[in-house]
């Protein structure tokens, strides 16, 4: 049994900032994108039962200690929840659909931000690959890769400065030379 003085390693499964805070310390933790910090079981544990603390620790952090991932009900056959970079990589370019369709049915949702967001930055090949990932999370992976092409032509071309907008009516000093502030004037 751990005790909660004990420390586990604890892993950031996404590419995003995941921070979580102790309303009674004030204490707050931060991830940075696939951060590894090791942490106090304690803390954990109280972290768990708070208010999203469950979701935080099942889906975007990944605890590194089996006792841990008992208590926290995590299931021990979610393989996905130990995957790094490297094996979304690997999933997705090399390893059979039916893996990469595994992940998505009962991954982590931290993986699953992962292989929508390293599908788009590889451009991934595979259209049944990308049908599975857009079917399963709701977005169009072809259109976010089609986009993203667009944005890197558009950086790479040089653009022209804007040019500076001329006043339709020209101005003298403080008031407008217009037929109105003529006839007004006289």
């Amino acid at each position: 049994m751990l005790n909660d003085t004990d420390r586990v390693k604890v892993r950031n499964l996404t590419d995003q900032y995941v921070i979580y805070r102790d309303p009674d310390t004030n204490y707050r933790v931060e991830f940075q994108p696939h951060q590894e910090r090791e942490l106090q079981v304690g803390g954990l544990r109280k972290y768990f039962t708070m208010k999203g603390g469950r979701i935080i620790l099942q889906n975007y952090l990944s605890v590194e200690n089996d006792e841990l991932r008992d208590e926290f009900e995590i299931p021990a056959d979610q393989v996905e929840y130990d995957w790094d970079r490297d094996k979304i990589v690997s999933v997705l370019l090399n390893e059979d659909i039916a893996v990469l369709k595994d992940a998505l049915d009962f991954g982590p949702d931290g993986i699953k931000d992962q292989i929508a967001s390293l599908a788009v930055e590889l451009r991934i090949p595979d259209n049944n690959k990308r049908e599975a990932i857009s079917n399963a999370l709701g977005i169009s992976i072809t259109n976010k890769i089609n986009l993203a092409d667009q944005m890197a032509a558009k950086d790479g071309t040089e653009e022209k400065p804007a040019e500076k907008p001329t006043r339709r009516i020209q101005t003298n000093g403080r008031r407008l030379n217009s037929e109105n502030n003529k006839s007004s004037a006289s």
